[in-house]
């Protein structure tokens, strides 16, 4: 299905028990390519004898390579729902597009009409990403570590013609940082706040913490 919509796929180790099919130790468990070349499907399809090759066998998740080769596929990663739905809010039209549930958060699935570089973006105390050249993201019925099966809202919805320009205001709105975090004096990074108010302050540290949000 993906192969015909022009997408370049790829097989990802899959995840049994929580653990990753490349190893134990692995920090990303079901989203690293199954190939130890797999930068060639940057530049073309995989053909169909290939795909029957790599999930003939074993647990296999399935990636699809974004950017160009797949008509200038871009993914947006909002790799939880409240930055999801922010984003939403001052970008309605995203809601019409192709979208995946992930384990944690949402992939919003557009297309654009020229090449996109890869980028990352923070917002919510979160890591978020724009996936285009030279990236690929998990698809659906693929396995999140947690226990969840990636699968699509709306599955016969269509990827949705985004304007970058719009992309990028609606991220400058909601205060997106498109920069890598940097450490402050104290050695902590941008997203502190966010973090403080979703994990607590530790015992000992609550005025210091106080102090600290109302000074942010």
């Amino acid at each position: 299905h993906y192969l015909a919509n022009g997408w370049s796929v790829l097989p990802l180790w899959g995840v049994t028990d929580g653990v990753c099919g490349c190893g134990p130790d692995c920090t990303s468990p079901g989203k690293h390519p199954a190939l130890q070349e797999w930068t060639t499907y940057f530049g073309r399809l995989p053909q169909q004898e290939e795909i029957e090759s790599w999930f003939s066998t074993g647990n296999k998740n399935i990636g699809i390579v974004t950017g160009e080769i797949s008509d200038n596929l871009l993914v947006i990663d909002c790799d939880d729902p409240k930055t999801y739905q922010a984003l939403c809010y001052v970008y309605p039209d995203l809601t019409e597009a192709l979208t995946a549930k992930t384990g944690n958060g949402y992939h919003i699935y557009c297309y654009t009409e020229q090449k996109v570089a890869t980028i990352s973006w923070w917002l919510n105390g979160k890591k978020h990403h724009i996936k285009a050249e030279h990236s690929q993201v998990v698809a659906p019925p693929s396995n999140h570590y947690s226990g969840r099966t990636y699968q699509f809202l709306e599955p016969d919805a269509a990827p949705y013609p985004v304007d970058l320009h719009r992309l990028k205001a609606a991220l400058h709105t909601l205060k997106a940082d498109t920069r890598k975090p940097v450490a402050d004096e104290g050695g902590h990074e941008r997203g502190r706040a966010a973090q403080v108010f979703r994990d607590g302050a530790r015992t000992g540290e609550r005025d210091e913490m106080t102090f600290y949000l109302a000074n942010s």
